[in-house]
């Protein structure tokens, strides 16, 4: 049967009450918890909120209705809400009609309840003919995600990063696997150019970033992939279109989705419409969602319907969240709102798509391709104190770490000494294939040294080549000289077998050199666009 249910939260730490309140005033207990009245025992979801406000507690004895606050500071505020539940309804996607606030929770309730004595068909051999196969067959089963992205898509300014929507995709089977690879203010070319050694390599990212309860021992190297979650708007489309292509090339039965997000602070240009992202992912066979402009938004909300379905939001008019609700207190990244909103309309864009093209529905023995001319890279920026151990160094300098607060590691070199770092590289079939080194720029005038590089390998008859690394030939130079960038560039060729960096500092500065990563990328050689790895971007923010 309904019932009432007041959630209260307290922010001076009211110790929750141990019995059940008489009345509204009186409820006292943490946040996030429920108080059931009702003989209920199964599931219930929410009806409707039927009032939410701030307002101060009331002093012992006082009666309900009387005048709350009278001594502004000398009581603790609240926050209340009183809600309606009911009980759950058990059929197939109709409990997100029935779910007036946020719909992705209906479909985690009802994906969570669903019985697992009867277990729908995994693959493309099952019938293909109706909406409840393709729900089944989304809500009900174990899918790999791995998702590429910058710092919303990380989970960046919410208070639990695995609330993140990639993550929120993986809650509807406890047996869905996760890989979240997406790295704080980092655009595409970076994976564009070393997606290979994210997902295999030994220096380019440690650890993988799965959902809580999936071990993440088992590298995804021999992982087909069922969805491909792209995420690059707010830090950098370049090299999109390099990086589809790879994947593409790799995993032939996922479905790439790229999920285009706004910003309130920094908002997207007009060229990131329909049409430029039609394009981008029609090589790859992929698919998109792009979020809503606060314009849009607020038109949308202002309908003087009853009811109205917005962007996964389907509840009363007067109940709709407002745009800046969608995102975090800095207006950049997304709320926890903003999330289950992406992940609800993922998961239409999916049935949308799966209902129109049913065969791409995972085969039942999913292909795994080549990374076709490869790459080699090794990034520790954002290693957790990790160097990769096949790198060997020898001179002076160190790994350490230059920001504790953000956990950023560099290889630091001062004036007056030179580290040389020796290196394996593959054979790559043979060909001389351009290195690049990643390293730290600042200022205008730069607070990094110019440092001089030689190059050599083991071939016989061959010559140290060498180049001159200076921060103000950097093309973002002195327009980006505020921020804290790492910049990708070529310092000569790189062959089979050993090769030997070496980089000596040539002048004092604030900060010692600080190289951040080598890469050496044979897909970019094989499409002739070497410009993809000179485009890696990381920026060290102000602020966590």
């Amino acid at each position: 049967k309904p019932q009432m249910v007041a959630l209260q939260s307290y922010a001076h730490g009211n110790r929750p009450s141990t019995g059940i309140p008489d009345n509204i005033s009186e409820v006292k207990f943490q946040p996030g918890s429920l108080w059931d009245r009702s003989e209920n025992t199964a599931p219930m979801q929410l009806d409707s909120v039927l009032w939410r406000e701030s307002r101060t507690l009331p002093q012992p004895g006082s009666q309900p209705g009387s005048q709350l606050g009278s001594q502004p500071g000398s009581q603790p505020e609240s926050t209340a809400v009183m809600i309606k539940l009911k009980p759950q309804e058990q059929k197939g996607p109709s409990t997100i009609d029935n779910f007036p606030y946020y719909p992705w929770d209906a479909r985690v309730i009802d994906a969570k309840s669903k019985s697992r004595k009867q277990q729908p068909s995994t693959t493309s051999t099952a019938s293909h003919g109706d909406y409840d196969q393709i729900y089944d067959y989304l809500n009900y089963n174990p899918i790999s995600i791995l998702t590429l992205g910058g710092s919303v898509a990380w989970g960046g300014s919410i208070s639990n990063r695995y609330d993140a929507f990639p993550f929120l995709l993986g809650d509807l089977h406890p047996e869905s696997r996760v890989d979240n690879l997406a790295i704080r203010a980092t655009g595409a070319s970076y994976p564009a150019a070393c997606i290979q050694s994210l997902l295999e390599g030994d220096g380019a990212f440690p650890e993988y970033h799965v959902a809580p309860g999936v071990s993440s021992s088992d590298g995804p190297n021999a992982i087909s992939y069922d969805i491909i979650l792209l995420e690059f708007s707010v830090n950098g489309v370049e090299s999109t279109d390099l990086l589809i292509s790879r994947l593409k090339r790799r995993y032939p039965d996922a479905i790439l989705v790229y999920v285009h997000l706004e910003s309130i602070t920094h908002p997207s240009g007009s060229n990131l419409n329909s049409d430029f992202f039609t394009k981008l992912m029609a090589p790859g066979n992929g698919v998109f969602y792009i979020f809503p402009k606060e314009e849009a938004y607020t038109r949308a909300m202002k309908k003087k319907e009853e009811k109205v379905e917005l962007d996964g939001v389907g509840q009363h008019v007067n109940n709709i969240p407002k745009y800046s609700d969608l995102f975090a207190d800095d207006r950049h990244h997304l709320s926890e709102i903003g999330h289950k909103m992406i992940a609800n309309k993922v998961m239409d864009l999916l049935h949308r798509t799966l209902s129109k093209h049913h065969e791409r529905i995972r085969p039942r023995r999913p292909r795994l391709g080549t990374w076709g001319g490869g790459d080699q890279c090794y990034m520790w920026l954002s290693s957790w104190g990790y160097f990769p151990e096949s790198i060997e160094i020898t001179g002076g300098g160190e790994f350490t770490i230059f920001d504790e607060s953000k956990q950023k590691y560099s290889y630091e070199i001062s004036y007056g000494m030179n580290a040389t770092f020796n290196l394996d590289r593959r054979s790559f079939g043979g060909k001389s294939i351009p290195v690049h080194l990643v390293y730290m720029t600042l200022g205008n005038p730069p607070l990094y040294p110019k440092a001089l590089v030689e190059i050599n390998n083991d071939g016989e008859g061959d010559q140290a080549n060498s180049h001159m690394l200076d921060p103000q030939t950097d093309p973002a130079f002195p327009e980006w000289s505020w921020a804290h960038l790492t910049r990708g560039e070529i310092i000569g060729d790189s062959k089979p077998g050993v090769n030997r960096i070496t980089i000596q500092p040539i002048e004092e500065s604030q900060n010692p050199f600080r190289l951040v990563g080598i890469v050496i990328c044979g897909a970019c050689e094989e499409e002739e666009n070497y410009v993809v790895a000179s485009n890696i971007r990381v920026r060290v923010p102000e602020t966590i």
